[in-house]
């Protein structure tokens, strides 16, 4: 780990720790302050706090234990992004859980003494030259395989001295020019799982005051996607901002990379929101009418009683009613003067 110099002062939001489960079972507990210190390969105190959530959520939504190196932060200079670090494990680990995984293969390509270029699956024999390694695989529902080369020399980590390192000496190039190979393929199958995550052996450290290059294909632009997404939806109900929040909380990850994942495919997200805003109507409706009072009960009006006892039976007292419609003894009825 680089040196750390200059170190803000810890804030509230550096503190703001996350929790959960880790897919080895391990309970993670992270905030940005520790992962500065303790997780960044580089200068920890150039990471922005956008970089620094960034990784928590992945760490989070993957369910990564960064401290047995599952992944790692890598910053170098002020001007370049971070690069999440995540070893080769993993990306193969969560490969196979993909539904339309049906394998890959991959392997090393090789020069003969002859010129012949030919693939193998790793075997480099004397006498022959190591041009780069190569990847090819087949999702369930593909017409044609996904076939990736990448070049060795680019890859090659060097000491100050220009010598290669120890991980890329001669005897191992051929092993880790395949996992190049793999990671890159695997992240170009689904990238969904994989975008912007790096294999360690894709990070080349360049010669400019230790700046770090990623050797690999386009980084997509986080902040372009999320622009693209608002633009896409400006004209959408209002009632999308809660949408992101429900999702967001759902995939414990940031509603910014909610509109990532939404803007590849944004005609199956709106539908997604429509039948969901649709359902939040029903029950907004529903809710309303129970809320709603009953009919009101308005009491029969008490009718007015003879003033005493019918002279015609003792004992019993008739409504008025009664008494005018029904008794031919109305007029003149002592009981009603």
């Amino acid at each position: 780990m680089g040196e750390v110099k200059n170190l803000p002062a810890t804030t509230a939001t550096e503190q703001k720790e996350i929790t959960y489960t880790a897919a080895d079972g391990s309970e993670i507990k992270l905030t940005p302050d520790m992962v500065r210190k303790y997780l960044v390969q580089g200068h920890g105190e150039m990471v922005t706090m956008q970089e620094m959530v960034y990784f928590l959520n992945v760490c989070r939504s993957r369910k990564l234990n960064p401290f047995i190196k599952d992944c790692y932060l890598i910053k170098y200079s002020q001007n370049d992004p971070a690069a999440v670090v995540t070893s080769v494990d993993y990306f193969r680990k969560r490969a196979r859980a993909q539904k339309d995984c049906k394998g890959w293969k991959s392997g090393i390509i090789v020069k003969a003494q002859d010129g012949t270029v030919k693939d193998t699956n790793g075997l480099f024999q004397e006498g022959e030259t190591l041009l780069g390694g190569w990847f090819e695989a087949k999702p369930d529902g593909w017409t044609d395989p996904l076939r990736l080369e990448v070049n060795l020399r680019g890859y090659i980590k060097k000491t100050k001295e220009g010598n290669p390192t120890r991980f890329w000496s001669a005897d191992n190039q051929p092993s880790q020019i395949q996992k190049v190979a793999e990671s890159q393929g695997l992240r170009k199958l689904w990238p969904d799982e994989f975008q912007g995550m790096y294999a360690e052996e894709e990070i080349t450290q360049g010669d400019r005051n230790g700046a770090i290059d990623i050797a690999t294909e386009e980084k997509p632009d986080f902040a372009e996607a999320v622009k693209e997404f608002d633009e896409k939806t400006k004209t959408w109900p209002k009632n999308l901002k809660q949408y992101l929040k429900v999702c967001a909380n759902f995939f414990k990850t940031s509603e910014d990379d909610v509109k990532q994942g939404a803007v590849k495919d944004i005609a199956n997200f709106e539908a997604n929101f429509n039948k969901w805003a649709a359902l939040q109507a029903q029950k907004k409706a529903a809710a309303k009418e129970e809320a709603k009072p009953g009919p009101a009960f308005t009491a029969a009006p008490e009718e007015e009683m003879a003033p005493g006892e019918c002279p015609n039976t003792p004992g019993n007292t008739y409504t008025k009613k009664h008494c005018d419609d029904d008794c031919k003894d109305r007029d003149g009825c002592p009981t009603w003067g």
